[in-house]
């Protein structure tokens, strides 16, 4: 049980392409599973406020089980990124990507 809060000194998160801090999210899709490697649920949320459910789980940064991602856009670069968590084995892993190939990832 998580008895106190982990702080990140109120530090931003930071565009992965070119390191400044003006990051937008404006999408959020939720990927579940009730067991691994079965079919699921994705939920999505869009800036706008359209939320729709439906079984694609394509884009699911696990393979076999659950996993978030979060849609960002940079004010200063204007390029898209996406921030993914995702089970596997017992674990949960964090990855910055590029929504857009051939751009760096710092």
């Amino acid at each position: 049980m998580l008895t106190q809060t982990i702080r990140t000194n109120d530090l931003p998160l930071q565009c992965p392409c070119c390191g400044e801090y003006y990051l937008h999210h404006d999408k959020v899709e939720v990927f579940s599973r009730k067991s691994e490697d079965q079919e699921g649920i994705r939920s999505v949320t869009q800036e706008s406020g359209r939320t729709f459910v439906d079984t694609d789980m394509r884009d699911n940064p696990s393979r076999r089980r659950d996993g978030l991602k979060i849609h960002f856009w940079c004010e200063s670069c204007d390029k898209k990124s996406f921030l993914t968590f995702r089970q596997h084995k017992g674990s949960t892993y964090l990855e910055w990507a590029n929504a857009s190939p051939g751009q760096a990832v710092l």
